[in-house]
Order: C-alpha cells, then structure tokens, then sequence
C-alpha cells in the first residue's frame, strides 16, 4: 500500500482546487518546490489513485495536468488525505515507519537515493534512519541485507508479520488515546484506528477481516471487547494480506502433536471453516499453517461469553489446576481466604487459557490501562508480579508486564470482594449535599469502602464514631477521637491513593495489624542493604548488587542474565518509584533480598524509580515465598514507609524500618 507524503497530500488537494489543466511549473510555484519534485511526486499519487479511488490525472501534452473524476468521489480522496493519516515530510518517527512498512510489506531492494528523493530528505538522514530501522528490525529476529541492489530484509514469515503488526500497534498506540481504546470504541475511535491501519495496509484487507471476524462470532456465539477486537483486526487483516502475495505460514511440523489435541476444539474448526470460506488455498500445508495462526489468534483474544450456545466450557486441567495454585499462593500472601470465591476461580479460569496461548505464540495484547493500574495498585501489581513468576515456573514460558496487569485485576477485584470492611464517614463544611457529593465520588472511586454516613461540622457531634476506622474531611477537625484525612472536594485519584495509604499507616501505627515486616526482614541481610548509591544506568545496578550476592554464595553465576532477560521481556518498575528486579529461582542457592536506595532516581522501564528490591527466591520454598510474598505486599502498599526508607541514609536506618 502507497503511503502519501504531507507534500504530496498538497500536491493533491491543489489539483482537486483547480478546474481547468495547470502545468506542473505552475504548482512547483504554489508549493515552493522544483519541477522535478513535482514531476516525482505525481508518479507516486498516480500509482496512490490505482489503488484508491475512481480519480485520476489527466494529462494533455502542451497544455498540463488535472484531477478527473466523479466530483462526490473526489470530495471521498480529499477527505481521506487529511494531514493525519500523511507522512509528514518533517518527523524522522514517521519517516522511518514509513520505511518499515516499505520493507515488510515489499522484502524488495529499497534504493537509498529514491527513499531521499520521495521523503525529500539527504542521503544521510536516510543512513541514519537505516540504522534505527535495523536495530527495531532486529527485536522480531528480521535482517537488513545491504547489496547493490539496495536494501532490503530477511527473515521467517512468522517474524514479519509480527513486525507488521507490532508497527500498527505502536503507531495506534501513539496518535488514539489510550484510555478511551480500554473502553467503549465510539463510530469516531473506531474510524480513527481503522484509518490508522490503512495507513499500512489495504482497506480490502480490512474489510475482509471485519467480515471474517463477525463469521468466526457469530460460529463461536461469542462476542471479542474492544481491546481484542482491535488486535483482531490487525493480525486477521495481515494474514489476508500476506495471503495475496503468496506469503502463507507453513505447518509447523514440531506442532503436529498440537494439531492433533486442536481439531476436538470449536475454536479449531471455526478457524478452518473461515479459511475454507473466506480463502483460497489450495495447498494443504499451507492452509493448515494458516489456520494454526487464526486459531492462536482466537484463543489468544477474550471473549465475553462463554464458547457455545450452551455457554458450556470445558477447561484443560492443567488450567484449572494453575488457578487453584493461584488463589491459594494470592490467600496465603494477603491473608485473605479467596477459597471460596468462585468468581476469582471462574475468571481466571476463563482468562488463562487464552493468556497462556498468547504467552506461548508471540500473540502481544497491549494493556490500555497498563500505566494507571501500576500507579493505583502498584502493590497489588508487585503481587502479581511474583504470581507471574510462579506461573512462569510452572509453564516455562515467559509473561510481559501487559499480562501482569491483566492477571492483577482478577486479585485486586477479589480483595476488595473479601478484604476486611473499612468503615468510614465523610464530613465537609457545606452541608449534608456537598457531603453526598464526595461519598458518590468515594463509591464510585472506593467501592471496597463501606461510608457509615455523611455529615456537615455542625452535625458531627451526633455521629457514632467509635463503629468507624476513620474520617474523610475537606476540613480539618479538632478534638476527634478517630484519624482523620483531609481531601480535595474533587475526590480525584491522588486523592484515592492518599485514603488508601492513610489507612494502612493507621494499621500500622494503632493496631498493628502489621507489626513488622518479619519474613522480609529474616532474607535481607545487612551486607545486601545499599543507602543513597550514586549510579545512573539499572543493569550497573543489577550487576553490582547480583556479584555480591554471588560473592557470597547465595546465587549462581547465571542469576544476573536471569535478571536481565527478566527486564528486556518486562520492566519491573511499580509505578511508585519501586523497582523489583528477579531472576530465575532455579540460580538461586538461598533466598536472599537486597535493598538500595538511590541518590538520585533513576530511568527504570518508563518510570524513575529510587528504591530498588532485588529478588533472588527459590520458588520450591512454598511457605517462605508466600510470607515473603504478604510482607513485600504490604510494603508497596505503604507510600508514607517507602519514603522513610528512600530518606535513610543508613543500612541501620533501613533496618530498623523493616523490623530486626
């Protein structure tokens, strides 16, 4: 698919203004460009109109160029060419996506000097580009071949439509807003995305997947959210088009044995069936290839309903028991009892399969809400960091942090289903409506928090309080008998987190429902607890902080790459400025925890972070893990600790903040 320039978009728009034939010297006036620009340029729109619209250029020798076409079919071109779906000539980003697609989409011989002239740019910020093209190439296993020919690319077919379709990701990601894509997708969202995949592939295409998409629903009875439906018609859309080159994905023959187990699956034959229906392929190992890469995608992708018009689902036992190793590991680090808790059960049953698949074949399904979850729930996402391990250990294959957040959801919706009651009341000076107003906003923000009334100052004195934990105030209050905090009548989310870890100093502090962080405390050593380092890069840090734990015995010396493998998969960054590096327990000897905090923060993934908790546990340690696990849960949790140990300019100050 051409990709038109911003220049070219002009070029085009001058055309459709002008009625009569202009010469090509009267629009290299307009633009400010050379006539042979110009010249170049509309070799480029000609072959952008074969592919687009009933539109084209009319030439007449001696007398110039013009636009021809139905006039309602021109007004479609126009409105189709707007600046945002149009390479600007000017943001190197889009210059050396523009090159990418260029490569995936043709593996043809791309000529340096044309790739200049069509963007409009030196021959060396194309060579500069080249460079940056080959390093985002190579994470998906893709080689840049250099000849005389020109460059171009190599690698499986796996790969590059891996490639492809992380570029449209990353180009979603960065124009939609990502918040709004977690929710509802309006008419407007929809067509935004959609223009955004036809920036690098053929509206054909994705007509064809939509229809190939409702098939496969309407077989399943079963509906793909918005988040999967998006990722659906990329990777679907891909397919048909590598299919039109002839571009097709083998069978697998070390998948056989899969094969085999997939044909009893609904979800295998609706696959098959869309294939057969909606393709033609007549080579049978092609098309089983192809249909392999359809059914990981389905059962890559959620589903709303169960599979079958009799909502009946059947679940491998390994699945089923993954999730009861879960809900027992989760109850015995929260000290929370989720065994009876048959939706946690029943979710992560629904959402393991296809996370697993996912996991297992490369599928990546971007987490919209990846950024508040670790900023909101960072403990309970440093929670599921740790089950991510587990469930690494178990499968032996690896999780990203979007999984992470996915998984994290299902625990924190339980604790709040189960955790203990927190009663509170509101108090705000304007009366008992401004009061309503801020417990609608803590309902809604806080449903774990049970509101025993609201009342104006004037009332207060009426209130039961000793039935209560606390106080919500947009004042403050003299002579109370209960904590109180004081919070902006907007109830937004820093004021959310605030309630949160107000709460948990005031266990601390008054009824110690913690009372130190004991298991934590017994695997750190004081040998292993670095206050106030002065390093600026993280795998300086993880190499320091790993070669003296090795020193001393307590890993192997393979544990540092483990860690290191363990970032370039999934940052370990909280969100709250904690970071958790871990390696694999089997290069662990003895478990063992260290602690630095940084003079400086540093960068850690996307965020900076200033304390980092470096893990080495052994994961056969079921007892010592699960109290380590609760220990380390309530320390996320605590905002107020956090900063008292980021304060510490001591190994004993440190200490005596984790308890002896």
């Amino acid at each position: 698919m051409i990709i038109l320039t911003s220049r070219q978009a002009h070029l085009l728009k001058l055309l459709n203004a002008e009625e009569d034939y202009r010469t090509t010297s009267y629009f290299a006036k307009q633009m400010g460009v050379s006539g042979r620009t110009v010249h170049s340029d509309l070799l480029i729109i000609e072959d952008y109109l074969a592919t687009k619209r009933n539109v084209i250029i009319e030439k007449k020798r001696g007398t110039g160029i013009r636009l021809d076409g139905n006039q309602n079919e021109k007004l479609k071109l126009i409105a189709a060419i707007s600046s945002e779906n149009c390479v600007n000539v000017g943001s190197t980003r889009e210059r050396r996506e523009s090159i990418i697609a260029r490569l995936l989409r043709n593996e043809s011989a791309t000529n340096f000097r044309k790739l200049a002239e069509h963007f409009y740019v030196g021959i060396s910020s194309i060579t500069n580009d080249m460079q940056k093209v080959e390093h985002w190439l190579s994470r998906f296993g893709l080689i840049l071949n250099k000849n005389n020919h020109g460059t171009s690319i190599s690698g499986t077919e796996s790969s590059i439509r891996k490639a492809l379709a992380s570029l449209i990701q990353e180009k979603i990601n960065r124009i939609t807003d990502s918040v709004e894509l977690g929710k509802n997708v309006g008419t407007e969202k929809k067509k935004q995305i959609i223009d955004i995949i036809t920036l690098f592939l053929a509206k054909d295409s994705l007509d064809q997947a939509e229809k190939m998409i409702y098939f496969i629903e309407k077989e399943l009875n079963c509906h793909f959210n918005n988040i999967y439906y998006v990722n659906m018609i990329i990777y679907v859309a891909i397919m048909m088009e590598r299919q039109a080159k002839g571009k097709y994905l083998r069978q697998n023959a070390a998948e056989e044995h899969l094969i085999n187990n997939l044909h009893i699956l609904k979800t295998y034959i609706v696959a098959k069936e869309t294939l057969i229906k909606f393709c033609k392929l007549t080579e049978s190992d092609a098309l089983e290839g192809e249909v392999q890469y359809l059914n990981h995608c389905i059962m890559g992708s959620g589903i709303d309903e169960d599979i079958g018009k009799e909502n009946i689902r059947k679940y491998d036992p390994e699945v089923q028991q993954l999730a009861r190793k879960l809900c027992l590991l989760a109850s015995d680090a929260l000290k929370v009892d989720f065994d009876g808790d048959s939706i946690l059960y029943k979710g992560l049953l629904v959402h393991l399969g296809p996370m697993l698949n996912r996991m297992k074949y490369g599928i990546v399904i971007r987490n919209p809400l990846l950024k508040q979850i670790k900023e909101q729930y960072s403990a309970m996402f440093g929670l599921a960091t740790f089950l991510g391990t587990f469930i690494e250990n178990e499968t032996n294959l690896k999780i990203n942090e979007n999984e992470i957040g996915f998984l994290m959801v299902h625990f924190q919706a339980a604790l709040e289903r189960n955790g203990a009651t927190t009663k509170i009341i509101i108090v705000c000076p304007g009366g008992i409506g401004t009061s309503e107003l801020i417990a609608n906003r803590v309902r809604r923000l806080m449903p774990n928090l049970d509101i025993f009334g609201v009342y104006s100052i004037r009332d207060i004195g009426h209130a039961n309080i000793d039935e209560i934990d606390f106080i919500v105030s947009t004042v403050p209050l003299k002579n109370m008998r209960k904590p109180s905090i004081i919070v902006s009548p907007m109830m937004g989310i820093s004021d959310v987190k605030a309630i949160n870890n107000f709460y948990l100093e005031y266990m601390f502090k008054n009824k110690k429902a913690i009372s130190y962080f004991n298991h934590l405390s017994a695997v750190v050593k004081d040998e292993f607890i670095f206050p106030k380092l002065n390093v600026d890069d993280k795998n300086d840090l993880i190499d320091f902080i790993t070669k003296r734990i090795e020193d001393k015995g307590f890993v192997s010396s393979k544990f540092a790459d483990s860690v290191k493998e363990r970032e370039s998969i999934s940052t370990t960054d909280l969100g709250n400025g904690v970071a958790i590096p871990h390696g694999q327990g089997r290069y662990v000897n003895q478990s063992v925890i260290a602690i630095a905090t940084l003079s400086i923060p540093i960068d850690w993934g996307k965020n900076k972070v200033s304390v980092v908790i470096l893990i080495a546990m052994r994961i056969n340690d079921k007892k010592e893990t699960k109290s380590i696990m609760g220990d380390l849960y309530n320390l996320f949790d605590s905002e107020s600790i956090l900063e008292r140990i980021v304060k510490a300019n001591s190994k004993a100050k440190i200490r005596n903040i984790l308890g002896k």
